[in-house]
């Protein structure tokens, strides 16, 4: 079990810098095609599309939720264990 749930932390980090990564090459491909004449307004929906995007807790199938990072590795390990969607 503890392997698992090592294994689900290092996947859980891999998934967060590749999202940086995708909002970081998002961020220039804006500037690129806009210029940085409003750089304040793409620096603002940058932060707000990155906001929206974390997850700041689960639900599991039996109801409970899941608020803390390690809470959710476990929601989120049995859902991937189980199939459910």
């Amino acid at each position: 079990m503890h392997t698992r749930y090592v294994a689900t932390q290092e996947k859980h980090a891999r998934l967060i810098v590749q999202e940086e990564a995708f909002w970081n090459q998002r961020g220039k491909i804006h500037w690129l095609k806009e210029g940085d004449m409003n750089t304040k307004f793409f620096q603002t929906s940058a932060i707000a599309r990155g906001k929206v995007k974390k997850d700041s807790k689960l639900h599991s199938d039996d109801g409970r939720t899941a608020m803390s990072n390690e809470d959710m590795c476990i929601v989120a390990t049995i859902c991937c264990e189980c199939g459910c969607s």
